[in-house]
């Protein structure tokens, strides 16, 4: 069976095509800016996390020498 397809393409020109990507990118900026400001947040937070735990370590690495000795 022979499948037959066709295309159709609309020329457009370039102020239209500038036009739509304002457009777009005043749609999406508040979007990536509101993700960005939420990983920095997370990014935040895992930090002050690492360091909560980094300060455990030797605490935790001296309390064993403290029980034996």
């Amino acid at each position: 069976m022979l499948k037959i397809t066709s295309q159709v393409f609309l020329l457009v020109d370039e102020d239209t095509v500038e036009k739509y990507k304002a457009d777009l990118s005043d749609e999406i900026e508040p979007q990536i800016t509101e993700l960005i400001s939420r990983a920095e947040k997370g990014t935040k937070a895992l930090q002050k996390t690492q360091l909560a735990l980094q300060t455990k370590v030797p605490v935790i690495r001296y309390v064993p020498q403290c029980i034996f000795h």
